[in-house]
């Protein structure tokens, strides 16, 4: 392959394909942003670059020559921002891949790193925005204090605005992806970027908790049933028994089904999902997302009271998979469905053999979790946790048999 790409050192840059039709590349930096040496005029070239608002900006805007194009291939392999490329139709670069979108990764940081002058302080009319704002929502309540000092303007401004949307996106309940969200708060579906996943994962802000994950807003669900409201059919038997996606407004208005099922089994990770949604059997598979959103919970719920059969609930064998199985337990038993853990038990050996340290949030979750009262088999896994100090996935366990 040439053109552009040909230049790009493969062993420091992951590529993957973007849409069904394979015309785009993006361009990931294995390496974590590295110091660059750079000359007086790439100096000047970058100052340039970094003028235009906003992390993600098109490269036709900002290219003028091939300096620039060698100085962007430097920047991608060193970790400081991520490039989209597109197959050319047009001359010389025809059926070559080409840079059309830059996303700086850190550009506070390479404006430090390069020397460059930061922003302005922001003004004080932007600071007492933040501090008049109060969420409704509780769950972003340590955003209201994440307010620093010798921040720029543009910056908070952002901030508060993605707050602000978020706090919104809650209060209507929205379940969506990243890219709906970002189009939500800053009008714009690739806007939302590192940065502010940075930003609100350091202040404790849980995005998948909020109803925005990587992918649209839909369910797997897979089992011999068909599913109605009413008179009207929503889903078939013939589409759900090798499995589907279903939006959650769909399944959250389900009032009864058609056809047999002993158990309803709830599962965490979507490998685990597929194949056991691959086999038969009178039982309806669910995947769980990590944090269930409203519009989630609202289709579970609905799905609970409408078959009224015993509820299966297998999660990864940790601290979070714990509280998400016990998550859904209360769910069940709300809609008056008995419930227990679906393998989420194994040998203290496996645990040390194959798991993932726990880091000192996860001890401290276990701690709270093992004053809570549990079912026998989360009693048990707790202590092998606490004994181990490692959790375990439950596509491993799963594999392992």
């Amino acid at each position: 392959m040439t053109g552009w790409l040909a230049r790009i050192d493969k062993r420091r840059v992951a590529q993957s394909p973007l849409g069904v039709r394979g015309r785009n590349l993006a361009l990931d930096p294995l390496l974590a942003p590295q110091p660059l040496a750079l000359s007086d005029a790439e100096r000047v070239r970058l100052a340039c670059w970094l003028q235009a608002r906003g992390s993600r900006v098109r490269w036709p805007s900002l290219a003028e020559g091939a300096a620039d194009e060698a100085l962007l291939a430097r920047l991608l392999e060193a970790g400081w921002c991520r490039v989209e490329l597109q197959l050319s139709a047009e001359g010389n670069h025809a059926g070559r891949f080409e840079p059309c979108w830059v996303e700086w990764l850190d550009s506070y940081g390479l404006r430090a790193q390069c020397g460059i002058a930061a922003d302005s302080p922001a003004d004080e009319e932007v600071v007492e925005l933040w501090r008049g704002w109060q969420p409704r929502a509780a769950a972003l309540a340590p955003l209201a204090a994440t307010l620093l000092q010798g921040l720029p303007s543009t910056t908070l401004e952002r901030r508060l605005a993605i707050a602000r949307a978020l706090d919104d996106w809650l209060a209507d309940g929205r379940w969506g992806s990243e890219r709906d969200f970002s189009r939500h708060a800053l009008g714009r579906s690739r806007a939302f970027g590192d940065a502010d996943r940075a930003w609100l994962a350091e202040a404790g802000v849980d995005l998948a908790a909020c109803g925005v994950g990587p992918h649209g807003p839909h369910l797997f669900v897979a089992g011999p049933l068909s599913l109605w409201d009413g008179a009207e059919c929503l889903s078939s038997r013939r589409l759900l028994a090798p499995g589907a996606a279903l939006a959650p407004e769909l399944l959250a208005a389900v009032t009864r089904a058609d056809g047999r099922v002993d158990a309803i089994r709830v599962v965490q990770q979507l490998a685990v999902f597929g194949r056991l949604g691959a086999e038969d059997g009178a039982v309806l598979t669910l995947c769980v997302p990590a944090a269930p959103p409203p519009a989630w919970r609202r289709a579970l719920a609905a799905l609970f009271g409408a078959l009224r059969v015993p509820v299966q609930v297998g999660c990864d064998l940790s601290p979070t998979g714990m509280a998400l199985a016990l998550d859904i337990g209360a769910l069940a038993g709300a809609a008056g469905c008995p419930w227990q853990p679906w393998q989420m038990a194994v040998p203290t050996v496996v645990l040390q053999q194959a798991g993932q340290p726990l880091d000192e949030a996860s001890r401290a979750a276990l701690a709270r979790l093992a004053a809570r009262p549990l079912p026998a088999a989360l009693a048990t896994l707790a202590a092998q946790l606490d004994e181990a100090g490692c959790w375990l996935g439950q596509d491993i366990l799963f594999e392992a048999g």
